[in-house]
């Protein structure tokens, strides 16, 4: 195996990580040509007398978190390293011992340990899940179609003559352009203009038409609504996906373009 020492001195009260991180990457470009298993990294990290409570925060992110993130660069701690800490006997402005000062190294940690379910823990509907629910419940109260299926018929019933208008006498003509006009596209539904609904609202909702996403966990129920909010925002914005007739059919392209998005939502998560 391939052994390589590098020393990290600590020499000041205050740590200067942008300049650790550098001495902690240092020729590792150097062995990129070999796997984890073929060689060995040792860091001598050398603590001096100087240090303060500060020296703690570098030790919980090095062996706790194992990742150091900086402005310019990351360092995460890898299978193949090793790390000897070199302690000082006393410490010049902390009136204490090593074992009291170092707590990150010496202390017992104990993490608290808190029973968590669903009662304790209830999944909270904020910005994305509100702006899905508003517009699903849209999609589920059918609000998304056409206001008035009348206006379908007077539609169809003209197209169907059209062809006639010219062979009719002016009356029949004047009679068919004077019956009420189609409403072809239903003013636009934009979530973010109506109030937030309740927590109770949002359960009562979800209890009622997606109880299997409910049931489910807050990570797969986070990852319905953030899946649910991209679709929705491109489809409430959309110039081109509008509830429109054709010739003589009508297409609910909202409507129709929601029931896609959710059933797949459904099946991913």
């Amino acid at each position: 195996k391939h052994v390589e020492e590098i020393c990290v001195q600590f020499n000041s009260s205050d740590i200067d990580w942008e300049q650790i991180v550098y001495i902690l990457l240092q020729d590792k470009q150097d062995y990129v040509k070999y796997s984890e298993q073929d060689y060995i990294i040792i860091y001598h990290l050398d603590i001096s007398s100087c240090v303060n409570l500060n020296i703690n925060d570098f030790f919980f992110q090095l062996f706790f978190l194992q990742h150091i993130d900086t402005h310019s660069s990351s360092f995460h701690v890898n299978p193949n390293m090793v790390f000897f800490v070199e302690l000082p006997s006393k410490f010049d402005n902390v009136q204490d011992t090593p074992h009291n000062v170092l707590y990150t190294l010496f202390s017992e940690i104990k993490f608290p340990l808190i029973s968590v379910d669903k009662a304790s823990n209830p999944f909270l509907y904020k910005e994305k899940a509100q702006y899905c629910l508003k517009w699903m419940k849209e999609y589920y109260s059918d609000n998304l179609k056409f206001e008035t299926i009348v206006d379908i018929y007077v539609y169809i019933f003209i197209y169907n003559l059209e062809k006639f208008i010219l062979q009719k006498p002016r009356g029949v003509t004047n009679w068919i352009w004077g019956a009420p006009q189609l409403n072809e596209v239903r003013p636009d539904y934009d979530p973010d203009k109506v109030l937030e609904l309740s927590q109770s609202e949002c359960e009562t909702f979800m209890k009622k038409w997606l109880p299997d996403i409910m049931n489910s966990s807050i990570l797969q129920q986070d990852m319905f609504f953030n899946y649910l909010y991209v679709q929705f925002m491109t489809l409430v914005t959309s110039l081109y996906l509008k509830n429109k007739v054709v010739f003589d059919h009508f297409i609910q392209y909202k409507h129709e373009a929601t029931e896609c998005a959710i059933d797949i939502a459904k099946d991913l998560y």
